[in-house]
C-alpha cells in the first residue's frame, strides 16, 4: 500500500541503487518510491531511527540496505520478507523493506556517523565511516549475494588530530577522485583510497580566508574541481555561506564566492551540454 492521506513526509536521507530507484528515510522510517509515489514505511517488531541509508551495489536486485540505527547506535540490513508467516503476522511485500537483519556480533558505535556505503566483490562489504576525537573510525560489515547473512568484519581507525564531531566527508567515484574519500580537520583537508585506507594531506585553506567554517566538500560532476562551503556564525552579512573551488590538478583555490548562501545541506554537481567540451564554467571545464 502506499503512504496514506495525513502521513508527513520529512526526508532526511537519501539511497538509491544502480537503476536509480530511490529509498528514502522520513521520520527515521525506510521509504521506497516507488511509479512516482511514495510506498507505505517499512514496519518493524521493535522500534528503530534508521540512518545514513546505503543501498546493496549491484541495482535493485541486491534487494536490501545498509541502515545505522540512532536508538542502539548499531548498524544492521533491511530487506523485503520473502514469504508470508501469517502466525507471527508477517506478509511479506516487494516494496516494504519489513525484515530487520543483525549483523553476527554486531558492535554499538562509538562516535558520529558521517556516511555509508556498500561495495561488492564477490560478497558485499558495507563500510560506515565514524567521527571520533581521535580521527576515522571504519566499521566493515560483510554479507552474502541476496543471503540474509550479515556480520560484523572488523573496526579500521585512521588516526586525525583535531577531529571535530561532525567533520565534512566525499566520496569521489569519478574521474581523479575514483575510490578515493576526502575529510576535513579544520581547515586542512585528507584523503584516502577507500581499499587500504590510509589518510594523507592534500590541502589547507588560507589562515586568513575568513570565511568561517568548513561545512560541506563536494565534487564536480567529473571530480576536476572540489567544492568548500564554509560557513561563518560569527558573520554580520544575512547570508553567512561562502563557497570555494579547488583545482584537483594544482590543488589550487581558483574561485572564491563570499556569503552567497546560508546553511548547505547538499551539493550537486553538473555540466552544460552546450557549453566548451560540454562542461560548464562552474561544472569542470578549466
Amino acid at each position: 500500500s502506499f503512504i496514506e492521506e495525513g502521513y508527513v513526509f520529512k526526508p532526511e536521507a537519501l539511497t538509491a541503487d544502480m537503476q536509480n530507484n530511490l529509498y528514502f528515510v522520513s521520520n527515521g522510517q525506510f521509504v521506497k518510491y516507488v511509479s512516482g509515489k511514495l510506498y507505505r514505511p517499512a514496519r518493524h517488531d521493535k522500534e528503530y531511527y534508521w540512518s545514513h541509508p546505503a543501498y546493496g551495489y549491484g541495482g535493485s536486485a541486491a534487494n536490501f540496505a545498509w541502515v545505522y540505527d540512532e536508538l542502539s547506535h548499531k548498524c544492521y540490513a533491511i530487506t523485503p520478507y520473502a514469504t508470508d508467516d501469517i502466525e507471527a503476522g508477517i506478509v511479506a511485500d516487494p516494496y516494504a523493506y519489513d525484515q530487520v537483519l543483525e549483523p553476527e556480533n554486531n558492535p554499538e558505535i562509538e562516535g558520529t556517523v558521517i556516511y555509508a556505503a556498500d561495495a561488492y566483490a564477490g560478497t558485499h562489504t558495507g563500510n560506515f565511516y565514524v567521527a571520533a576525537a581521535d580521527g576515522i573510525h571504519i566499521y566493515s560489515f560483510g554479507k552474502g549475494w541476496q543471503q540474509n547473512n550479515p556480520a560484523y568484519i572488523g573496526e579500521t581507525v585512521l588516526p586525525l588530530s583535531g577531529m571535530g564531531d561532525a567533520p565534512a566527508f566525499a566520496l569521489g567515484t569519478t574521474g581523479l577522485t575514483r575510490n578515493q574519500f576526502f575529510v576535513n580537520s579544520g581547515y586542512d583537508i585528507y584523503y584516502s583510497p577507500t581499499t587500504s585506507p590510509k589518510l594523507e594531506h592534500w590541502v589547507s585553506l588560507p589562515d586568513n580566508l575568513g570565511l568561517g567554517e568548513i561545512e560541506y566538500i563536494g565534487l564536480s560532476a567529473l571530480a576536476n574541481r572540489m567544492v568548500v562551503v564554509l560557513y561563518d556564525e560569527s558573520s554580520a552579512e544575512e547570508r553567512k555561506g561562502s563557497v570555494v573551488f579547488i583545482d584537483f590538478n594544482t590543488r589550487e583555490i581558483t574561485h572564491t564566492f563570499p556569503h552567497i548562501l546560508h546553511h548547505c545541506v547538499s551539493y550537486l554537481g553538473a555540466n552544460e551540454s552546450t557549453s566548451l567540451m560540454g562542461y560548464g564554467a562552474f561544472g569542470d571545464e578549466k
